[in-house]
């Protein structure tokens, strides 16, 4: 037979009965956790599934509409390309004609260069300002 004090931390077996207790509330505490994810995950899939379905009706919304609005602008956008491509090709004449006869020219091409060589100058000149700030800003730290 057990004696009082022994009874209340063992069992018959020898086992000691808090191992039980903690056995027991670690598997409710394990149910109650699955289930509260379970649950959770349920909400989240109905939330994830209402947008998508909100997202598509809105997507279908938007098609409709710009059906529409391509239906009305079609033709007006027709129109009015028809009523500019003559200036369109005129205008792109009067531009090359005008390089072809800069480019055959010497002095502007000379011109250009100039201006070429002197944007070259000042990009490598301020890359040169920034390279010389950089280094004082290291030998400073």
């Amino acid at each position: 037979m057990l004696e009082i004090d022994q009874w209340a931390t063992e069992t018959e077996n020898g086992s000691k009965t808090w191992v039980k207790g903690a056995a027991a509330a670690t598997a409710g505490g394990t149910v109650i956790v699955l289930a509260r994810r379970r649950r959770k995950r349920k909400k989240e899939a109905a939330a994830r599934k209402k947008a998508e379905e909100a997202a598509l009706t809105v997507k279908g919304k938007a098609l409709k509409v710009a059906g529409k609005a391509a239906a009305v602008a079609g033709p007006a956008a027709k129109a009015a390309g028809e009523k500019i491509a003559p200036v369109a090709k005129t205008a792109g004449d009067k531009v090359t004609e005008g390089l072809d006869r800069v480019s055959e020219d010497r002095k502007a091409r000379t011109y250009v260069f100039a201006g070429l060589a002197a944007a070259w100058l000042l990009f490598r000149l301020s890359e040169w300002r920034q390279l010389r700030k950089l280094n004082r800003n290291l030998e400073a730290a």
